[in-house]
């Protein structure tokens, strides 16, 4: 992204910084899709996302904010991605990865022929890795989506594979 220095247009490390409208530094210009640094409402953070799906609402929105710029909408996803591949379910589920403050924890079941990596952030659910979970999916998105907080309990029991998700959703 060197063509865009000394345009006035904010970079991050990992892209172009928008606000969560999708709106650049300067007014009136937008970003949307794989550089997009975005603030992200729902998690409370600015990261990017990149996949298909979370490119095409963000330049639908975007392209909704360009032309009503009186009265913006900010950008609400849960983002998510999944593919059928050697046999496993793969799905990543939100921000899907560490950071600054993001705990992951891990679920093997070895028994089961699953695991799932959950990424907490403030005693709350930001993200998974889900591998032949497909059931989790819903749920882990409406823990996300909902902001819901995770008790100490909770978040021990993530990692046991024993343990029923969807009793944290109310």
């Amino acid at each position: 992204m060197a063509w865009l220095r000394n345009t006035g247009v904010e970079l991050t490390e990992d892209g172009i910084a928008t606000d969560e409208f999708l709106e650049t530094s300067l007014p009136g210009v937008f970003a949307a899709g794989d550089v997009a640094d975005f603030h992200d409402v729902t998690l409370g953070f600015r990261h990017t996302h990149g996949n298909w799906g979370n490119a095409f609402r963000q330049g639908e929105l975007a392209g909704r904010n360009v032309v009503n710029p009186g009265s913006p909408e900010p950008y609400r996803s849960v983002t998510s991605y999944g593919i059928r591949n050697l046999g496993l379910a793969i799905a990543m589920v939100g921000h899907a990865s560490g950071g600054p403050g993001i705990e992951a924890v891990s679920r093997p079941d070895p028994a089961g022929a699953t695991y799932a990596c959950f990424f907490l952030r403030e005693n709350r659910l930001v993200g998974a890795v889900l591998i032949n979970r497909p059931d989790d999916r819903p749920v882990i998105t409406a823990l996300i989506r909902d902001g819901v907080p995770l008790s100490e309990a909770a978040q021990v029991g993530l990692a046991d594979p024993k343990f029923d998700i969807t009793s944290l959703v109310a």
